[in-house]
């Protein structure tokens, strides 16, 4: 063991001074330490995004029945399906019928709910480009055939009513389907435009039906020769603002979804 004397001279103070090294970064070290692993944790796991969403309704509309003129939100679809025959001609439009019988239900399975007819339902897909090479689905909404218009009907001599595959839906009766629920900020999606595209699952036959927004007699030199980017496809424009929705036609651009120009699919039969 090493010892140190010290000689004071007589008549000084005996005060000996100790250089000590101060590090003050060392006094917060705790935090300084938290805040590094909170880093590394957002680095592996990734920061936090807000996924909170917002109701988006279908956006109000006037319409007038002769002089009395009223302010509707109701969104209003109508799905057709093809009885067959010719598709050539103009006339042949009326082969698309609004009936669910057309795609193989019987009137009982209809009026009774059977289970192939009850799990069936209409499915629309929300995409952010109608372009199938590019495009990414990113809402779907499913219409229950539970839902829907009425029909009348003849089941075995007795007058009944079934459901028809037409939709009006609005805040009260059918709202499911009705609300567009999307993300309410815009940081990590900028979407405000979507293209809705439909299908009918038959749950009986155990198979989907591709719809188009036009009659494919409509194009008389070659009715299987659809349009795939505007066919197939209704565009759906978002308000952030006033947390509504509006749908057009694509082609005309025409707004549709209103008591008196319906969103209207009909079965496109493939060649």
């Amino acid at each position: 063991m090493n010892k140190i004397q010290i000689t004071i001279p007589r008549g000084q103070d005996k005060v000996i001074n100790l250089p000590v090294k101060l590090d003050w970064e060392l006094l917060d070290t705790e935090n300084e330490i938290n805040a590094l692993e909170n880093e590394i944790f957002a680095e592996v796991a990734g920061r936090p995004v807000d996924f909170e969403t917002d109701r988006f309704a279908h956006s109000g509309y006037t319409a007038s029945t002769g002089n009395l003129i009223t302010y509707n939100t109701d969104i209003n679809y109508e799905f057709f399906f093809f009885s067959g025959g010719t598709m050539s001609t103009s006339a042949s439009t009326a082969n698309w019928i609004l009936d669910y019988r057309v795609d193989g239900f019987t009137t009982d399975e209809v009026y009774y709910f059977s289970e192939g007819f009850e799990k069936s339902f209409w499915k629309l897909d929300f995409y952010d480009s109608p372009s199938d090479r590019q495009q990414t689905n990113y809402l779907t909404i499913v219409l229950p055939t539970t839902q829907g218009e009425r029909m009348t009907a003849n089941m075995q001599g007795t007058s009944v009513t079934i459901k028809k595959p037409v939709y009006k839906l609005d805040y009260t009766g059918d709202k499911e389907g009705f609300f567009i629920y999307w993300l309410k900020s815009r940081t990590n999606l900028d979407i405000d435009k979507f293209f809705m595209s439909c299908k009918f699952w038959n749950a009986k036959t155990g198979s989907f039906s591709q719809m188009i927004n036009k009659p494919q007699s409509t194009n008389q030199s070659n009715a299987f020769n659809a349009n795939s980017l505007f066919d197939f496809y209704y565009q759906v424009n978002l308000d952030y603002d006033q947390q509504t929705y509006v749908v057009y036609d694509t082609t005309t651009f025409q707004r549709v979804g209103t008591n008196s120009n319906p969103i209207k699919w009909y079965e496109y039969i493939n060649p």
